[in-house]
């Protein structure tokens, strides 16, 4: 669940600590930015992914106005992902 060949970090969400790790990828003017979150909670794999992608609107005649900025994106994901937390189910 936390084992990846990527680098990873520690970052907690709520109580629980994650291990994240990120990659991103681009080609024939498309692009992806992933940063995964898993954690081992009770046993179980629990595994919250941020997905960015899109194309480049640059490559299209005419040219198109860019759809979204992708670091408010990223910013905007990342404040939903942080509201994020286990509850005890009594």
């Amino acid at each position: 669940c936390t084992k990846t060949s990527f680098t990873t970090t520690k970052e907690k969400i709520g109580e629980t600590e994650f291990t994240v790790f990120s990659n991103s990828e681009g080609a024939m003017s498309h692009f992806s930015n992933v940063k995964s979150y898993r954690a081992i909670q009770g046993g179980v794999c629990y595994a919250i992914d941020e997905l960015v992608y899109g194309t480049n609107p640059e490559v299209y005649e005419p040219v198109r106005t860019v759809p979204f900025d992708q670091t408010i994106a990223k910013e905007k994901m990342n404040k939903i992902v942080h509201s994020f937390s286990f509850t005890t189910i009594k």
